[in-house]
């Protein structure tokens, strides 16, 4: 039987043909981990803003996000600017104040933390306004958007997920809430592709199963699978195992607890607002809550290693 030479036409054809056939695979799945590539997401190096309503602001506490992307890209560090009932107009932010003083204090808040990449997800409260609210809701979010890379932020737009189903709530009134989420949704993806941003789409994630406690609020459970899958769509598959995060996430919710004292002060009535005038001059001790911060980031870092 003949065999072909190692250094014959044929067999050097089919090696080169096999060596170009595996460089793509490896090219193709280098993209699996975002991480890797310049032009990923979320890179080493950079302040990640998380913004939004109160799905972002309780991942303060369930903190499986934070911790999987602080694993996963090195370097990277983290601010959570999630507010409760918040929408793209700043709406909660405005405390006793007006829309306008909302808006500006959700720039104050971006101004504070400087993001390089800022993950913003809006539509959740807004999309009770209906079909009428759409042109308002788009202007503004299209204003953040503008607003984030006047800034110097790179921006991910993130898709809320419906609402689930329970016996809680009218399933008629559920779905009417889903139908308006998803025009809402649909506005914010039609930026986000204008704007040739990353998007993580949580629409229809998991609607068949049960991710959170009432229809609303997100289980610890729900968060961790959430996570899961915000990695997976941002390009990153290289995660560790849950239970080797315990160490990290603790000390993750621990800074997470200074910076939420930081920015959102529980007697801020008396520091800045209307009634400054009688305690006003302990301000400055905001300030003072920083190393603390930057202690804490360092032990992630260590711990992340």
């Amino acid at each position: 039987m003949h065999h072909t030479s190692p250094s014959s036409p044929l067999k050097i054809f089919f090696f080169t043909l096999a060596s170009a056939a595996m460089a793509l695979l490896l090219g193709w799945h280098g993209h699996a981990n975002a991480a890797d590539t310049a032009a990923a997401p979320i890179r080493s190096g950079d302040r990640v803003a998380l913004v939004g309503g109160g799905f972002i602001e309780r991942m303060q506490q369930h903190d499986w996000l934070e911790a999987f992307l602080t694993k996963a890209v090195p370097d990277t560090t983290y601010r959570n600017l999630g507010w409760g009932g918040d929408t793209c107009y700043g709406d909660a932010r405005a405390v006793f104040g007006s829309r306008p003083d909302g808006y500006s204090r959700l720039s104050r808040d971006l101004d504070l933390v400087k993001p390089s990449v800022s993950i913003v997800c809006y539509g959740e409260n807004e999309c009770w306004e209906g079909e009428r609210g759409l042109t308002a809701f788009r202007d503004a979010y299209q204003r953040l958007v503008n607003d984030l890379k006047a800034k110097g932020s790179r921006v991910i737009v993130m898709l809320p997920r419906q609402r689930e189903t329970t016996s809680l709530v009218e399933p008629e009134r559920t779905a009417a809430y889903n139908q308006a989420l998803r025009l809402y949704n649909e506005q914010a993806k039609q930026i986000a592709k204008g704007e040739n941003f990353p998007i993580v789409d949580l629409e229809s994630f998991q609607l068949k199963d049960t991710l959170t406690l009432d229809g609303v609020y997100w289980t610890e459970s729900g968060y961790k699978a959430a996570a899961l899958e915000i990695c997976r769509q941002l390009g990153i598959n290289s995660l560790p195992e849950p239970d080797a995060l315990i160490e990290l996430r603790n000390t993750i919710n621990a800074k997470n607890a200074w910076f939420f004292h930081r920015y959102r002060p529980q007697n801020e009535t008396y520091l800045f607002l209307f009634r400054k005038h009688e305690q006003g001059n302990n301000a400055v001790e905001l300030e003072q809550i920083d190393p603390q911060i930057a202690t804490l980031e360092t032990q992630i870092a260590s711990i992340a290693k």
